[in-house]
């Protein structure tokens, strides 16, 4: 886990920052609480309206999802888990006697299953899930050494009615995430952000 700490920005008496009083109160976590000229001291990045107000979460940070994923599959396989890779799922079927799994290449009988196919459990059970597309927006900046990870926290907003986070940059490129949105959402929805969004 990258330990870049956590910037979190709302109304003074909004929930946001209540809930997260109420977490520090209740289970004694380090924080400080940062008028809006504050954050901007510590971090010049921001353009933090001043009536808002800001707590700072030095345990904040962010893991790499492949290599998390990678390091559980390694530790389910040290408790004798059997993984198979590069075979689809094709049909759950349940019963009395437990849910059969078929693949492209085998067939197993389990007394229960857990399905985390993501935006891909809509075509493995129909009606059973509904998925719903998040676009993700990557935005270019005229001096990104500004926002690496060693400069620049991870944040979460929720002002206004908006909910936005964001990451330091990292091995993440600003074009990985141009595929297949249309032009016109992204031009729409970039504006409904830019609107709201504390920091540049």
């Amino acid at each position: 886990m990258t330990l870049a700490g956590l910037l979190c920005i709302g109304e003074p008496e909004g929930p946001f920052l209540r809930g997260l009083e109420t977490c520090y109160d209740t289970h004694d976590l380090p924080h400080e609480r940062w008028t809006a000229a504050e954050a901007r001291a510590r971090f010049p990045q921001f353009q933090i309206a001043d009536e808002l107000a800001c707590y700072w979460d030095p345990l904040g940070g962010y893991l790499d999802a492949d290599a998390a994923v990678a390091a559980h599959q390694k530790l389910a396989q040290r408790h004798n888990a059997e993984i198979f890779t590069h075979e689809r799922v094709v049909n759950l079927e349940a019963s009395t006697e437990g849910v059969t799994v078929r693949t492209t290449t085998r067939t197993m009988q389990a007394a229960r299953v857990v399905v985390t196919t993501g935006a891909f459990a809509g075509s493995l059970s129909p009606g059973l899930i509904t998925p719903v597309r998040k676009a993700l927006f990557w935005y270019r900046i005229p001096q990104p050494s500004a926002f690496a990870r060693e400069r620049f926290p991870v944040w979460i907003a929720k002002v206004r009615g908006l909910k936005l986070l964001r990451l330091p940059l990292g091995r993440w490129g600003h074009d990985q995430m141009r595929r297949g949105y249309r032009r016109a959402n992204c031009e729409r929805s970039a504006g409904d952000h830019a609107g709201a969004a504390p920091g540049g």
